[in-house]
């Protein structure tokens, strides 16, 4: 269903509340075109999102879930878009209603972690398309939402000021970059004198073990690489009592999601192989001149090379430095291996509006007791 809005003063400006699938198809090629425009990560394209519903949908069958992407159309053209949907939520002693990107905000375990999130949006026009998308992130009647969450929300989004919310530093979700601009042995000259010598030491050892970088070229390769890259995962983790991050449901959407990316150029995966066996595996999407890697998969029970998993990213670092890349994102994720090899970071932002109703208010408050009570509990 389209909703316009009657609240805008400047005729040439109306929003649209996309909430049906057919109304995604809809706006399909200006949504592309818009998104082709900027330096938008693949979590803001029609693609992830049209992926998403596919995938996710049959998980909001409660009252007032769904999608909520808001659209502002300016002379009948589409100028900016907000992929937002709306999710129950339990809290405490009670269910609100949550409003966030598309992809966040879902049962851990199906969480699909994207990261700079934000508006897509004409620049020429990013001021006016905010002010249209205001009321909506304001005034809960709107869109019927008690928990307004953008997050993590790019740092310098035009959202972050204008939004009215309590907008915060994420430094948990901190984004580690390499950067690659002037090509990758200008970047390993970069790195601390004991990393340096370790690493060239690695990739001696890998050109030594006959050890090679397979980067899939279409979808078949995008299908078999990938099944690669689940198994070594879950296997490693079943290894130690966890189940692994991929479940049926989010191995399904990248799966679909990196054959169609692949074939248009806007993903990459790449595969480790010593010894006719696959060893490491990786794979992440670009953006224009940036790679954010979302995943790696390694096998800690390799034999004949010390660190496969850190030899296939810079194998796959010194490949995307041939080919144009600028910056390796390592994306969020505080750990000492990333520290050491990423020269920049990236701060991302937390949005958040709660709507300050009496039920709102007891169902947080319940929240925090029930924390208060978990961190008292004897261990």
């Amino acid at each position: 269903m389209l909703a316009p809005n009657t609240s805008s003063v400047d005729s040439q400006w109306r929003v649209r509340v996309l909430r049906e699938p057919s109304d995604l198809q809809s706006v399909r090629q200006p949504w592309q075109a818009l998104h082709r425009q900027g330096l938008y990560a693949m979590p803001l394209s029609f693609e992830w999102s049209w992926n998403w519903w596919k995938v996710f949908h049959h998980r909001l069958h409660q009252p007032h879930e769904g999608l909520c992407v808001l659209t502002a159309w300016r002379n009948e053209n589409l100028a900016a878009i907000l992929p937002l949907h709306l999710t129950n939520k339990s809290l405490g002693w009670g269910i609100i209603r949550r409003l966030g990107f598309i992809g966040t905000g879902m049962d851990e375990h199906e969480e699909l972690c994207p990261e700079y999130l934000d508006l897509v949006c004409d620049k020429e026009h990013e001021a006016q398309a905010v002010a249209q998308f205001h009321p909506y992130l304001s005034d809960p009647a709107h869109l019927g939402w008690d928990l307004l969450e953008l997050n993590p929300l790019r740092p310098g989004s035009p959202l972050a000021a204008t939004m009215c919310a309590t907008v915060t530093c994420c430094f948990k979700g901190t984004c580690y970059g390499c950067d690659l601009s002037h090509g990758f042995e200008h970047y390993l000259n970069t790195l601390a004198p004991a990393t340096r010598k370790s690493t060239r030491h690695l990739l001696r050892q890998c050109a030594q073990a006959g050890a090679s970088l397979q980067v899939a070229q279409n979808p078949a390769d995008a299908v078999a690489f990938f099944q690669q890259l689940v198994e070594i995962h879950q296997q490693r983790w079943q290894r130690v009592g966890h189940s692994g991050c991929f479940t049926p449901a989010i191995a399904t959407f990248h799966k679909q999601l990196l054959q169609s990316a692949i074939a248009d150029g806007n993903a990459v995966l790449a595969k480790l192989q010593l010894n006719g066996q696959t060893v490491a595996a990786t794979f992440g999407y670009l953006c224009q001149d940036r790679f954010d890697c979302y995943q790696q998969a390694t096998d800690h029970q390799c034999q004949g090379l010390r660190s496969p998993g850190l030899a296939a990213h810079l194998l796959l670092m010194e490949h995307l430095a041939q080919h144009g890349v600028r910056r390796y994102d390592l994306l969020s994720g505080n750990n000492e291996q990333k520290r050491r090899y990423a020269k920049s970071a990236v701060v991302p932002l937390r949005a958040r509006r709660l709507s300050r109703t009496p039920h709102n208010l007891l169902t947080v408050a319940g929240q925090v007791v029930r924390r208060a009570l978990r961190h008292m509990s004897p261990a």
